[in-house]
C-alpha cells in the first residue's frame, strides 16, 4: 500500500472514530440531563410535600436548574467535539471537513438542547411539577398540561378498557352517559395544600369494570389520559363503590379545563389519583404505578397516611 492510499485510509478511520466517540458524548450528555433533571424533581416533590418550598418557588428552581444543566450538558459536548477534533485530525483536509461538518451538529444540537428545554415547560406547566391556576370564589383550582381542550371531537371519542378482562370495551360518552348515575360531593385534595369542593355526577368505575368481566388476576386499574399522565387505583377500591368517572361537575358539564369529557373522582384519594381526559382503563396485575406513583408519592394514595410512599416503612 503507497503512503498516499495509508493516508486516505488513516483519514477516513480518523473520522468514523470521531463520529462515533462524538455520537457516544452526546448520548451521554442527553443521559445525564435526564438523569439530573428526574433526581432534581424527586428533591423538590420531598420539598413540596414537607411544605419546605411552595409550588411557585419549586416551578422556578426546577426551570433554573432546567437551564443550567442544559447548559452544562452543551458544554460538555461541545468539549468532545473540540477534544475529539484535536486528537483525530491528522491532516489540514481533514481539519477543514471536520470543522465544517461540526460546526453543523453543534448548530443542530443547540437547537435540540434549547427545544428540550423548553418542551419541559409548555405554558403553564411541567410534566409533574404544574402550575396551579388559584380559583375566584368558588371556581376549582385549573391544574395540569396545556391545552385543555385536546380532546374536542366527542363523536370519535372513545373509552378504551382492555387489559386483564374478558372482554375488552370502546365505549363512547354516550353509552356511558346511558349508564345509572350517581353523584358525590367528596373534596379534592392537592399535595401541594388547597382543597376544592364540589359535587360530581358520573358512573360508577365499578359498573364499566362489570361489563368486561375482569379476569381473576386483574387486581389494579392504570387510568391513562391522552398524553403521558396516569394513575392506578385498586380493583377492590373500586368495587367499593367509592370512584367515579364523572361527565359533569355543580350541575354543568365538565369543563375542558377540569378534564373533559371523562374525569376520575376518586373519594379519599390524594388528587394526583383524579385522571383528567380519561381514554383509557388498562386492568393489570402489575401493582401500582403512574406518574406521581413513580416519582416517590404514596401508592394507594390514601389521605389519611403519608403523602410519600417512602415515609410508610419509616
Amino acid at each position: 500500500m503507497d503512503d498516499l492510499a495509508l493516508d486516505k485510509k488513516i483519514k477516513w478511520q480518523s473520522l468514523v472514530l470521531f463520529y462515533v466517540l462524538w455520537g457516544l458524548a452526546v448520548i451521554l450528555g442527553f443521559i445525564l440531563f435526564f438523569v439530573a433533571r428526574s433526581a432534581f424533581r424527586l428533591v423538590l416533590f420531598d420539598f413540596i410535600s414537607k411544605e419546605w418550598i411552595n409550588l411557585a418557588w419549586a416551578t422556578v428552581a426546577e426551570k433554573v436548574f432546567v437551564v443550567l444543566i442544559g447548559v452544562s450538558v452543551l458544554g460538555f459536548i461541545v468539549f468532545a467535539q473540540d477534544y475529539l477534533y484535536k486528537a483525530l485530525a491528522k491532516s489540514l483536509l481533514l481539519k477543514r471537513f471536520l470543522l465544517i461538518l461540526g460546526f453543523e451538529i453543534l448548530v443542530i444540537s443547540v437547537f435540540a438542547v434549547v427545544f428540550i428545554i423548553f418542551n419541559f415547560f409548555p405554558n403553564k406547566t411541567t410534566k409533574l411539577v404544574v402550575s396551579v391556576e388559584s380559583p375566584e370564589k368558588t371556581e376549582l383550582h385549573i391544574t395540569g398540561a396545556d391545552p385543555y381542550n385536546r380532546i374536542s371531537d366527542e363523536e370519535t371519542y372513545r373509552l378504551r378498557v382492555w387489559g386483564k378482562v374478558k372482554k375488552e370495551l370502546s365505549l363512547t360518552l354516550d353509552e356511558i352517559k346511558s349508564m345509572p348515575s350517581v353523584e358525590r360531593g367528596n373534596p379534592i385534595d392537592c399535595v401541594v395544600g388547597w382543597t376544592d369542593e364540589a359535587t360530581w355526577r358520573g358512573v360508577l368505575i365499578s359498573d364499566i369494570l362489570q361489563k368486561t368481566s375482569v379476569e381473576g388476576d386483574g387486581k389494579f386499574v392504570v387510568f391513562r389520559d391522552d398524553r403521558n399522565y396516569s394513575s392506578t387505583l385498586s380493583v377492590d377500591y373500586i368495587n367499593s363503590g367509592k370512584p367515579i368517572l364523572a361527565y359533569e361537575v355543580d350541575g354543568e358539564p365538565l369543563p375542558r379545563e377540569h378534564g373533559w369529557p371523562l374525569r376520575v373522582v376518586a373519594p379519599d384519594k390524594w388528587g394526583y389519583k383524579w385522571v383528567k381526559w380519561v381514554t383509557s382503563m388498562e386492568v393489570t396485575n402489575r401493582g401500582y404505578e403512574g406518574t406521581y406513583e413513580e416519582s416517590g408519592f404514596s401508592l394507594d394514595g390514601d389521605l389519611d397516611g403519608p403523602k410519600l410512599e417512602a415515609d410508610k416503612k419509616k
